[in-house]
C-alpha cells in the first residue's frame, strides 16, 4: 500500500511509446491494452479487454473520483468496454453519475464518476 500524492500531477507517467495512439476524453488519456501498457502497468494476461488510463488531468471529474494511471476500465454502467472506441461510445451516452468497473493492482473495483 502507498499514499496518494498531494499533487495529482505527480500521478502522470511518461507517454507510452508504440501501440495504440492515446485518446483524451474528459480529463482521461486512454489507450488499449497492448504489450507496452501491459508491461508498464503490470497488467496480467487474464485482463484481455478494456482500456488503460495512461494520464488523468488535474481537477477533472476523473481525478476527483480517484482514477489514476494504470487503471484498466472494464465496464461503463455495466456495459463491457473492449477498446477505446467502445469506451467513447458508452461514455458519450452517460450523464450525471456513471458507474465504472475497473481493474487496479490485482483488484476489480467499482467506482462512481460524476460528469
Amino acid at each position: 500500500l502507498g499514499e496518494m500524492p498531494n499533487d495529482p500531477s505527480a500521478l502522470r507517467g511518461p507517454k507510452a511509446e508504440g501501440g495504440s495512439a492515446p485518446s483524451t476524453l474528459d480529463g482521461l488519456t486512454l489507450e488499449g491494452v497492448n504489450p507496452t501498457n501491459r508491461a508498464r502497468f503490470r497488467i496480467p494476461a487474464e485482463i484481455a479487454d478494456g482500456v488503460v488510463v495512461t494520464d488523468v488531468d488535474r481537477g477533472s471529474p476523473a481525478a476527483r473520483a480517484g482514477l489514476r494511471p494504470g487503471d484498466v476500465l472494464l465496464e461503463i454502467d455495466r456495459q463491457k468496454v473492449a477498446n477505446v472506441q467502445r469506451f467513447k461510445e458508452l461514455w458519450n451516452r452517460t450523464k450525471g453519475r456513471t458507474l465504472l468497473l475497473l481493474y487496479r493492482q490485482g483488484q476489480t473495483i467499482f467506482m462512481v464518476v460524476t460528469r
